[in-house]
């Protein structure tokens, strides 16, 4: 059966939708492995909270060592976050009656080994993460990759046959095409057999006009004119159908 432009066209259709819904099936999967990752990530550390500590106020104001001169009280808040480097230390004084802060002191963290610990387990699950992504991206994945050279061998194939039958229906019922090497074989019996005649012509005498001798000189002018009709025939450049014997 022939293929025309609408069954290629149809085919086309399909190869493209069988490449989008993969392609949309593997967005999906990435967007996946990515929230989990994610989920994991804050399941690991959402038992952290800030953390604050206050010295307790001290029984004579002339005697506490973090009364400042106005009778304020030295209040340290610590704030512990996953990371050693984002963790924050405040300083500041607030008076007896808790009615306004009168100085406010920002410190630079000092690493602990727990800090250290914690910001390694915190970088190791991202820089995983970033890593596997950014492998993944501007990558198209390996099964796509064979189901296109798939979906192509087939297409060549389809476009192929077509081309076949088309040449078949050309060709005359009873007839064959004749290939280009036979018609070299061919060429060349010719020519051999022309240069035969015309020795044998050449050896003729002039002389002599008898009957015989007119029938032999014409018998060989007859068959070298068929070899030029021959030769024509079988030119490469001309596509040639001979009956199937």
């Amino acid at each position: 059966m022939p293929y025309n432009a609408d069954s290629l066209n149809r085919l086309q259709i399909r190869e493209q939708q069988e490449l989008n819904r993969q392609r949309k099936i593997q967005e999906e999967a990435d967007k996946r492995q990515h929230a989990e990752a994610i989920a994991r990530s804050k399941a690991q550390y959402s038992h952290v909270r800030p953390q604050v500590f206050a010295q307790p106020e001290a029984s004579d104001p002339t005697t506490a060592p973090n009364d400042g001169p106005n009778g304020d009280i030295q209040i340290h808040v610590y704030v512990r976050e996953c990371d050693g480097e984002s963790a924050q230390k405040f300083t500041y004084r607030e008076r007896r009656s808790l009615t306004g802060k009168s100085e406010v002191t920002r410190m630079h963290p000092v690493p602990t080994a727990t800090a250290t610990s914690n910001r390694e387990e915190v970088s190791s699950p991202s820089a995983g993460l970033a890593s596997s992504s950014t492998l993944s991206l501007g990558r198209v994945p390996r099964y796509l990759q064979k189901r296109k050279a798939e979906l192509q061998a087939e297409k060549q194939a389809i476009e192929d046959e077509a081309q076949r039958r088309r040449e078949l229906a050309k060709i005359p019922p009873g007839c064959r095409l004749v290939p280009d090497q036979e018609k070299v074989e061919t060429l060349k019996r010719l020519e051999a057999r022309q240069e035969e005649l015309e020795m044998q012509l050449s050896k003729i005498p002039i002389r002599f006009d008898t009957h015989s001798i007119k029938m032999r000189r014409r018998n060989i002018e007859e068959e070298l004119a068929q070899i030029e009709v021959d030769k024509l025939k079988y030119s490469l450049n001309k596509t040639l159908y001979v009956p199937i014997n």
